[in-house]
C-alpha cells in the first residue's frame, strides 16, 4: 500500500477530497481533505526524518487563510508535511494527525513549526505546549502572527510551559511595532524570564492590515527558512514593510536586536536527557538465528559430484562442482543472525527487516542455481551412462522443481 491509498484507507473520520502532486511527472506528494475539513499534504518520502508544518488559521478559516498554501501545494510541493486545521478551534488536533499519520507511514518527525494566526495565536502556543508534553524529541517552532485570545493560554503555570522548555523550542510572535493591542514586547519578557524561548518580530504594518501579516510568512519563504531547506528568506516580503527581531536580555535587562539566524541556531541547541523522567522497562535486545538462515540450510549440505573414470565430461562436472561448493560456503547460511527490537516500523528494527528480504532473495537465487547445477551433473551422467559399454542412460528432467525453496510472500509488517 503506497502513500496516498494509505491516506485515503486511514485518515481519521474519512475523506472527501484526495490528490496526488506532481512536478515534470513525478509525484512529489499526496493531498487530503478530511470530512472533518482538516487537510495533510505528505511528501512521496518512504522512509527516515521528517519536518512538518501545522497551520491553524484564523476566525476565517482555513479556505481563507490557508488559501497561500493551497498555491504553493498546487506549483511546488515541499519537502515536509503540511497538517492543515479547519478553523481556529483546531478541534481535530492538527499536530498530532500529521504526526501521527507520518508514524503510521515509518515517518519520523523530527522538528515542527506550528504557524497560528489572530483568533488561534495563543491556541497554537497552547495546542505545541500539549504536543511537546507528549513528544518532547520533536523541536517546534510557534509562529503566532497578529495574535488575539490571550486567555486561552497562559505561560504563569510550570505545567503550560515545561512541554516547550524541555523540547528546547521557541515561540515568534509576529505583530505590529507600533499600535498593537497587545504589547508583544513585555509579553516575550514575561516568557523570557519564565524559561522560555521567546522572541518578537516587529513589522511596520498598522493594525488595519493584518491578513497581510499571516500572507507575508507564508510567501517570505520563513517557514522553510526555520525548517532548513532555504538558507535565506524574504525579509522585506512587501516594499510598505520592515522587520525587526528582537529578544529579552535577562542579564542586562535590556531588549536586543537579534540576527535571522538565531531563529535556527537556538534549535540545534544540545538537549541533556532527563533519565529518572524515562519510563524504562526490562524489554532486552536479544539474538537469534534468523529463519531465513534456517530455511536455507539444506544449501550447506550440497555434494559433490565424483568424475567418472575416462569422462568426457570433466570441465562440466568441475566446473558445476564448484559452484555448489561456493553455494555451500555461503556465510549467511546457518550463521545469520536477527537481533529482537520492539517493533520493525523505526530504526534499528527496520534495518534487520530490510536484511531478511534481502537474504531470503538471495536464498532464493542461490536455490535457484543449484537446481541448474542438479540439471546440468544430471544429463552429463546420463550422457556418460549412454556413452559406456554401449547402454542407454536416462536424461531424467526435473519437470516439478523438486528442491525448489519458494520466497516468502511480502507483508506490510514483520516483526524480526
Amino acid at each position: 500500500m503506497n502513500i496516498g491509498e494509505f491516506l485515503k484507507a486511514n485518515y481519521p473520520g474519512g475523506i472527501k477530497e484526495y490528490g496526488e502532486l506532481e512536478l515534470d511527472g513525478i509525484i512529489r506528494g499526496y493531498f487530503v481533505k478530511g470530512i472533518n475539513g482538516d487537510e495533510l499534504y505528505i511528501p512521496n518520502k518512504s522512509s527516515g526524518n521528517v519536518k512538518m508544518l501545522s497551520y491553524i488559521p484564523g476566525s476565517s478559516g482555513s479556505i481563507e487563510d490557508a488559501k497561500i498554501i493551497h498555491d504553493r501545494l498546487s506549483i511546488d510541493s515541499p519537502e515536509y508535511i503540511i497538517s492543515i486545521a479547519d478553523d481556529a478551534t483546531d478541534k481535530e488536533d492538527c499536530i498530532e494527525t500529521g504526526y501521527n499519520i507520518a508514524r503510521s507511514l515509518g515517518l519520523n518527525v523530527i522538528e515542527n513549526v506550528t504557524l497560528c494566526f489572530s483568533t488561534s495565536g495563543y491556541l497554537g502556543i497552547k495546542k505545541t505546549e500539549t504536543f511537546e508534553d507528549n513528544h518532547p524529541e520533536v523541536k517546534s517552532t510557534v509562529i503566532s502572527c497578529e495574535p488575539y485570545n490571550g486567555g486561552t493560554y497562559s505561560y504563569e503555570r510550570t505545567d503550560s510551559r515545561d512541554g516547550l522548555m524541555k523540547s528546547n523550542s521557541q515561540i515568534i510572535f509576529i505583530a505590529p511595532k507600533v499600535g498593537f493591542h497587545i504589547n508583544m514586547q513585555e509579553e516575550i519578557k514575561k516568557m523570557t524570564e519564565s524559561g522560555m524561548k521567546a522572541y518578537f518580530l516587529g513589522t511596520s504594518y498598522n493594525e488595519g492590515i493584518h491578513i497581510m501579516t499571516n500572507t507575508d510568512v507564508i510567501t517570505s519563504g520563513m517557514i522553510d527558512y526555520i525548517l532548513d531547506f532555504t538558507d535565506s528568506f524574504n525579509t522585506k516580503p512587501n516594499e510598505n514593510v520592515t522587520y525587526e527581531l528582537i529578544k529579552y536580555n535577562i542579564e542586562t535587562k535590556q531588549y536586543e536586536s537579534m540576527a535571522y539566524n538565531d531563529l535556527t541556531s537556538t534549535l540545534d541547541s544540545i538537549k541533556i536527557p532527563r533519565l529518572e523522567e524515562n519510563n524504562l522497562d526490562s524489554f532486552e535486545v536479544k539474538e537469534d538465528l534468523s529463519k531465513y538462515s534456517e530455511k536455507y540450510k539444506e544449501l550447506n549440505n550440497l555434494e559433490k559430484k565424483e568424475i567418472p573414470e575416462n569422462s568426457n565430461y570433466v570441465y562440466a562436472i568441475n566446473e558445476m562442482n564448484a559452484i555448489r561448493e561456493s553455494i555451500k560456503n555461503t556465510s549467511f547460511i546457518n550463521s545469520y543472525h536477527n537481533q529482537t527490537f520492539r517493533d520493525d516500523i523505526n530504526i534499528p528494527g527496520m534495518i534487520y527487516n530490510h536484511l531478511n528480504t534481502y537474504y531470503d532473495t538471495v536464498g532464493n537465487l542461490l536455490n535457484s542455481l543449484t537446481l541448474e547445477t542438479n540439471s546440468v551433473l544430471s544429463l552429463t551422467d546420463a550422457i556418460t551412462q549412454y556413452e559406456k559399454e554401449g547402454n542407454t542412460g536416462e536424461i531424467v528432467l526435473d519437470k516439478e522443481l523438486k528442491g525448489f525453496i519458494p520466497m516468502d510472500p511480502p507483508t506490510e509488517k514483520e516483526v524480526c
